[in-house]
């Protein structure tokens, strides 16, 4: 799926699949669960949010900061529970932070009828705290995945992903993505794992440490680009992990 800077792309729509297992749960909990949606409503969400259809998306510029802004603090006030960080942490951010926080990453927004109804963020740079389980140059991140809850179970998760995909698998060095889901937050999870995801090796469950008090348990999911039988002309044969 080519595209250019701030191009539109109509994708199609996604479709279930078999789920495989995780590993079992830690026991015990976070020092703090995901919390409930704080009272009214922040800047840039609609009083109603229309199904989408068709939905087009959007890779999202420098220009594009205030799009960014509200987006993910619509994701952080509407889907506290998915989250690590709260909406509060982040509302007060300057305009500078989010100019920068735009072209930081490759950004992906999906849109219907004018309206906003998901992002994701594709970046080289592993989470703060959760270590570097593969080579750095092998690993692109997905991150700050959001879809409205009017729009999902319309295949826009499985049209974001792909579209951060094929940005991943523009650098040849690239082997998989990972990705990283609150303990708790299972319909993620399964939406993850129809779209290719699986379990990471090493430690599935991990802690992130929001701060000197706070913490929540996350599962790290990966996805290989390239199986054995379909690498990169020049790739080198990787064992089987």
């Amino acid at each position: 799926m080519a595209t250019t800077t701030g191009e539109r792309i109509d994708t199609d729509r996604a479709h279930d699949g078999p789920i495989d297992a995780t590993g079992a749960e830690p026991a015990g909990g976070p020092t703090r669960q995901p919390g409930s949606k704080p009272a009214g409503r922040p800047i840039g969400v609609p009083a109603q949010t229309p199904s989408p259809s068709p939905v087009r998306l959007v890779r999202l510029t420098g220009e594009h900061w205030e799009v960014l802004r509200d987006l993910r603090l619509r994701a952080l006030f509407e889907s506290p529970q998915a989250f690590p960080v709260p909406y509060e942490r982040e509302r007060h951010w300057p305009d500078a932070r989010w100019r920068e926080r735009c072209t930081s990453s490759v950004w992906v927004a999906a849109e219907c009828a004018g309206t906003y109804v998901g992002l994701a963020r594709l970046t080289g740079e592993p989470p703060a705290d959760h270590g570097k389980p593969y080579p750095p140059h092998e690993v692109r991140y997905v991150e700050s995945v959001w879809v409205d809850p009017s729009a999902r179970r319309q295949g826009v998760l499985r049209q974001m992903l792909a579209f951060l995909e094929v940005e991943a698998r523009r650098d040849p060095k690239v082997r998989r993505l990972l990705l990283w889901v609150l303990r708790g937050n299972d319909g993620a999870s399964k939406a993850y794992r129809r779209l290719g995801f699986r379990s990471a090796r090493g430690k599935f469950w991990q802690v992130f440490t929001i701060s000197e008090t706070e913490s929540v348990w996350e599962c790290r999911l990966r996805k290989e680009l390239y199986p054995t039988s379909s690498r990169p002309v020049g790739s080198t044969a990787l064992s089987p992990r």
